[in-house]
């Protein structure tokens, strides 16, 4: 059989993910402040291996549609 060379394999059922360094520069925040969400069950985060910390785009789309997550500023 021949193997396929393809890098830029598209799994589907898989969802767009985001690591804590993109999550913070979208939603223009600290990365000690996502931790903080996260801890709160704010924010779910998924831990692959050690280190790597990925974060469901569609939870951070979500999160903006929570009212509690947000207040009217006068």
């Amino acid at each position: 059989m021949k193997q396929s060379t393809e890098s830029n394999v598209h799994i589907t059922g898989i969802p767009e993910t985001l690591t804590k360094e993109q999550a913070g520069t979208q939603l223009h925040c600290s990365l000690q402040t996502l931790d903080r969400m996260i801890a709160d069950g704010k924010l779910r985060a998924y831990k692959i291996g050690r280190r790597k910390v990925l974060i469901n785009a569609d939870d951070i789309r979500l999160f903006f549609a929570k009212p509690s997550n947000f207040r009217v500023l006068d």
